[in-house]
Order: C-alpha cells, then sequence, then structure tokens
C-alpha cells in the first residue's frame, strides 16, 4: 500500500494482507536491501515469539508473522512479514506544534518503552540496540 520506512540495509512497507487465515488485515513487510546476514534477526524474532506472553511489555513489540523470498532483478530479498505499529516518535514529534511531546505523551511513551525493553531483557534476554528515531509506538 505505501512504504512505511527505510534505512541503509533495508525497507519497510505496510500491505493489505491477502491471506485469510491471518488475523490481521495489515501487515509491514521489511524487505532486507543489502547482502547482510539476517540470523541475528531472525533469532531475536524467534525468542520474541516464544517468550512468555503474559508479560506486560509484550504488546509494545512488533509480532514476527511470517518470511519469505523475494526475487528481484538483480538479487534475492529476504522478507519478513510482522504486525504495523504506528509511526516512529521522531515522526510524531514533528506533527506536533513546536515540535514537543507533551509531558504526558512523553511518560506513556517512556513507561512504555521500559515495559518493552523489560520484556527483551527478561524473557527474552536480548539487548535493544535500534537507533532512539526508529522506536515505533503503538496505542493498545
Amino acid at each position: 500500500i505505501a512504504k512505511h520506512g527505510f534505512g541503509a540495509s533495508s525497507s519497510v512497507w505496510l500491505a493489505e494482507s491477502l491471506k485469510s487465515q491471518l488475523s490481521l488485515r495489515y501487515v509491514c513487510i521489511k524487505i532486507i536491501a543489502l547482502n547482510i546476514d539476517p540470523n541475528r534477526e531472525i533469532q531475536a524474532m524467534r525468542r520474541i515469539n516464544d517468550a512468555d506472553s503474559s508479560h506486560e511489555g509484550l504488546p509494545f513489540i512488533r509480532k514476527h508473522i511470517d518470511e519469505f523470498q523475494l526475487h528481484g532483478p538483480k538479487e534475492v530479498h529476504l522478507c519478513f512479514v510482522s504486525s504495523p505499529m504506528r509511526e516512529t516518535l521522531f515522526r510524531l514529534q514533528k506533527r506536533l506544534s513546536r515540535r514537543r511531546l507533551p509531558l504526558l505523551i512523553f511518560k506513556l511513551f517512556t513507561f512504555c518503552l521500559l515495559l518493552a525493553i523489560n520484556f527483551l531483557h527478561t524473557e527474552c534476554r536480548l539487548i535493544h540496540t535500534g537507533k532512539p528515531f526508529n522506536s515505533l509506538y503503538n496505542h493498545r
């Protein structure tokens, strides 16, 4: 449907699911653009999927649904299908007047972010090493 984001090694697209067995109507597809080894990301996604689902930080984590290969004109791209999240905090901040987050939104986002990081650390034994402007938020 539309490009959702991009980085040095991938692009992310919002897509409508045509598979009737999926519970989500919309999904995000991350297309790996460079010849990078995706094994670390695959291992992290599997740890997240296998972790305790009762942790209160889980709703703030993007959920891996599927993966497939896309055959392009020059190379084969690995693609990850995941649940869609909202925009990045950076984009939200740019849309606001004076580019400032209201204190209540900042506190709520920080609380949810800490729950998500706690889930990654305690249940998955993972450390988030992404860039701050890649932090997505979700309204749950």
